[in-house]
């Protein structure tokens, strides 16, 4: 899976500054390598945003409660329960 990137514990501990970093800095980086969706799992908040990048810019096209599934148009068959990424 050339453009997916995993989501370790260590990226699950979501202050301000790295919010900010997530958001912004880490999304033009991925979309200057060709990555096409972002997961932002924000634990304090309970909730994931998804990001997916459409011509040159991302949009926001969800964002997911510990009660959803986290699909992937780009991973066929892919449904995680949100609860699990929020441990």
């Amino acid at each position: 899976m050339g453009n997916t990137q995993r989501v370790t514990g260590g990226e699950r501990r979501i202050g301000w500054r790295r919010c900010c970093r997530d958001r912004q800095v880490k999304l033009k980086l991925y979309s200057s390598r060709g990555v096409l969706a972002y997961w932002i799992v924000d634990w304090l908040s309970r909730q994931v945003s998804v990001y997916r990048r459409t011509e040159r810019t991302w949009q926001l096209t969800v964002t997911l409660y510990p009660q959803d599934r986290l699909p992937s148009p780009l991973l066929p068959g892919f449904a995680c329960p949100v609860t699990e990424l929020l441990v």
